[in-house]
């Protein structure tokens, strides 16, 4: 983007010719500012989604911490406010949580008013004597809504801000669910607005080992103070030292390695700011060995008689990062008994899609497993292709740990079936309810096995 600040330091000493010049020059980069904050994607996206479903908003927030400003010189006989019970947050395409409201613009005249509202590239004519616009709440004097009026055989002109009032109670920095897994932490809090931080993670191959990237979407919504002078201060700040513009509206995108997992950040006149560092690990394991141990309740039954009792039983996980949204599983269940019965199987896991705020994400399963089980005193095995899925919600009750409930379906064919079915909760210890069940129909007999109980798990070793 060009910059009229430098346009105009190359101005002296030029010829006429290049004086014109450079003067179109520097009137084309403020129109091309102005353009771009015309179309901030990041307004736009907050005004036109029509489903907010922010789950967990930040908390403190509402339209109570926001006021309404004249920008410009007021337009006689107009009064600007917000229509409190439609505030609401959005989230936006890359997670974050905006918050909007209705804006309403009142003529205290009684006869219908000849004008428009413009905001965010759209023109709202007056109807009557008021009129409702949907904004998005954020105080950057950037996000402008402009009044123009035909009165009195002139037309008259007035520019509308949004101003956030900060509250002793506000948290001041929300870090979206995202972030979880690194463990955010936040030093040499100084922050009069407020900041949302979202977190996304990309691996990086070196010399045959994966080192993580995390990649930050920060939106900070700062304080006004002097209107003409925010508005570089703020789409710009000081980021370890350098300072970096905005790339939109009030927001920026930052990287972080493992061997840099700290920033400083300073507003433009330094007077806020705060510091963010993440636990990142050295190293990146695509693959992940796991195992459980319980107690279950265990039934065998072989057309002979019935063995029905609590068995400890120990289950095995095996997991490997194939590509960002698919993985290579494994699971293993073997009980522990002189009848014993084996059951592993080696499946595809594919991230399908995310609902609920993206709180809950959907997996399907697609491979096949093998029972080795002892029946009549002889050892029998068989194949069958048990398909299934997964549902998993993220951070349940607390930050890192997920709730997951899935399972795998073999009806019942040609008298054979098979049922595993398991509730999760937790992270890399967690706790597992099972249930297990299948039947095979042999040349003379019939087996069913069934099997339920509770694991506990931990992680043995990653690679």
């Amino acid at each position: 983007m060009c910059n009229s600040i430098d346009v105009l330091c190359c101005f002296k000493n030029k010829s006429f010719t290049l004086k014109i010049f450079f003067i179109s020059l520097y009137f084309l980069c403020a129109f091309q500012r102005q353009l771009l904050a015309n179309e901030s994607p990041l307004i736009q996206e907050t005004i036109l989604d029509s489903l907010p479903r922010v789950l967990d908003p930040p908390a403190g927030i509402n339209i109570k911490n926001y006021e309404v400003y004249w920008i410009s010189k007021a337009i006689p006989d107009f009064s600007v406010q917000f229509v409190e019970e439609s505030f609401e947050w959005v989230r936006l395409k890359n997670r974050l949580a905006i918050p909007r409201a209705r804006l309403v613009i009142k003529s205290s005249s009684r006869n219908k008013e000849n004008g428009s509202v413009y905001y965010a590239d759209k023109v709202y004519p007056f109807q009557d004597e008021e009129i409702e616009v949907p904004i998005a709440l954020i105080s950057n004097v950037q996000n402008q809504v402009q009044i123009k009026i035909y009165k009195n055989n002139k037309w008259q002109e007035g520019k509308i801000g949004i101003r956030f009032a900060n509250s002793q109670q506000l948290k001041n920095i929300y870090f979206d669910p995202s972030c979880a897994n690194y463990s955010p932490h936040i030093d040499q809090l100084n922050v009069e607005g407020w900041a949302y931080v979202v977190c996304s993670l990309q691996v990086a191959r070196r010399k045959e080992k994966s080192f993580p990237n995390i990649y930050l979407k920060i939106f900070w919504d700062q304080s006004i103070q002097e209107v003409q002078k925010d508005l570089k201060s703020q789409n710009s700040l000081f980021l370890n030292d350098s300072l970096v513009e905005a790339e939109d509206v009030s927001l920026w995108s930052i990287g972080l390695t493992s061997l840099q997992s700290k920033l400083n950040l300073k507003s433009f006149n330094q007077k806020e700011k705060w510091t963010i560092s993440f636990n990142l690990p050295e190293q990146f394991h695509l693959g992940h060995f796991g195992m459980g141990l319980g107690p279950y309740a265990y039934t065998l039954q072989d057309g002979t008689g019935s063995v029905e009792s609590f068995v400890p039983l120990v289950t095995l996980y095996f997991s490997y990062s194939l590509a960002e949204k698919v993985r290579l599983v494994s699971f293993n269940a073997t009980s522990i008994y002189r009848n014993p019965t084996s059951d592993l199987g080696v499946y595809l896991l594919i991230d399908q899609f995310e609902f609920l705020d993206q709180k809950v994400k959907f997996h399907l399963l697609l491979g096949g497993h093998s029972l080795f089980f002892k029946a009549r005193n002889q050892y029998y095995t068989r194949f069958s292709l048990p398909q299934g899925f997964e549902l998993v919600y993220k951070n349940f009750l607390k930050e890192r740990t997920n709730l997951g409930l899935g399972g795998f379906f073999y009806p019942v064919i040609s008298g054979r079936s098979y049922f595993n079915l398991w509730l999760r909760w937790g992270g890399a210890h967690f706790i597992e309810f099972n249930f297990i069940s299948f039947q095979e129909p042999m040349e003379t007999f019939k087996v069913y096995s069934k099997s339920m109980g509770l694991s506990v798990g931990m992680p043995l070793f990653d690679f």
